[in-house]
């Protein structure tokens, strides 16, 4: 009976060890997924516009680069917005050309440089492009998203952590998503540091995972405390409520800002701008954009409001140097 109790005992301690390293390897296996950058291809030249047995035809048309800035993972942006490229390409009668880059810095590099004609951006992205006199892009429209869900940052942690506010974070590890991102990275930095708490010196680590829905996850698997994010790529992730609940707490969320919009390059076409602009304030006229438009969790697209974006430029202004991460 002795010796059976020993084997039983000597089991469970090896099914244990054998548990607790595959834990280990499977946090290990994302935090290398997280920390090293996410893979972009530059220009995604997609599926040709239109219906043409003509191969040269197609060819002869002219292209539309498209940037989308990955605020989900660069494999899911693909994935998830390859069909509102195509389709807004083929409502232009142009070749869709979907552009990405790893990070919101080289994509707004390459929107500087006049290599995109429309954009989806970070509204940080948009404040850095309009901070100078010369600014490189025009607002066009702006995504309509559900009535109870606005574009804030959320500070999130586990429900679990013993972490209850601000104070218990001293010293915690922070996920943040690209050192560009308003919600993921400028906004949590302008809360500790009106609380005298310089955010690089206040945890200690600070991990950039590369987009939201992966900082997310970071802190799901415990290789991070907490995280800020882009509080539509979380509901967007868990628009269940008690789901949210039960596995995040809301430890604070920033006011209310203009979210991520449509821009196009100042020097376009006007002719072409008025037809982007139209073709995104009619797109969930029919059923195809409806369904296009619901896969990415937005509504429609309406035009800017006056003064929309007054607030979070002048936030920009005034603490954008000060606020940058620490190199």
């Amino acid at each position: 009976m002795a010796e059976s109790n020993f084997w039983s005992h000597r089991y469970n301690v090896i099914l244990g060890g054998i548990l607790v390293l595959f834990m280990l390897s499977a946090a290990m296996i994302f935090l290398d997924r997280v920390t090293r950058p996410p893979k972009a291809t530059d220009i995604v030249p997609l599926d040709s516009p239109g219906k043409t047995s003509s191969t040269a035809k197609v060819n002869e048309l002219p292209e539309l680069h498209f940037a989308i800035a990955t605020m989900v993972s660069p494999e899911d942006t693909f994935i998830s917005y390859r069909q509102l490229v195509e389709e807004v390409a083929r409502k232009c009668n142009r070749q869709p050309r979907l552009v990405l880059r790893s990070s919101y810095k080289q994509l707004r590099q390459l929107i500087e440089s006049g290599k995109v004609d429309v954009a989806l951006v970070c509204t940080g992205t948009y404040a850095l492009l309009a901070q100078g006199t010369n600014c490189p892009v025009d607002l066009l429209v702006v995504p309509v998203f559900r009535q109870d869900v606005f574009y804030q940052s959320v500070l999130l942690c586990r429900p679990n952590s013993g972490i209850q506010s601000l104070q218990d974070l001293r010293g915690k590890r922070i996920a943040l998503s690209d050192p560009e991102s308003c919600t993921g990275d400028f906004l949590p930095r302008y809360l500790f540091s009106r609380e005298n708490k310089p955010l690089d010196t206040y945890f200690s680590s600070v991990l950039y995972t590369g987009s939201h829905d992966h900082s997310i996850r970071a802190l799901e698997v415990g290789t991070v405390d907490c995280t800020a994010v882009d509080s539509l790529v979380f509901y967007a992730m868990y628009p269940n409520r008690k789901e949210r609940e039960k596995r995040f707490r809301i430890l604070w969320q920033s006011e209310r800002y203009g979210p991520p919009p449509i821009v196009v390059k100042k020097d376009l076409d006007p002719t072409l701008k008025e037809q982007l602009k139209t073709i995104f304030l009619t797109f969930n006229k029919d059923r195809s954009g409806q369904r296009i438009l619901s896969s990415i969790g937005i509504m429609g697209f309406r035009n800017p409001r006056n003064d929309e974006y007054r607030s979070i430029l002048m936030l920009y202004r005034k603490w954008g140097k000060a606020l940058r991460p620490r190199q």
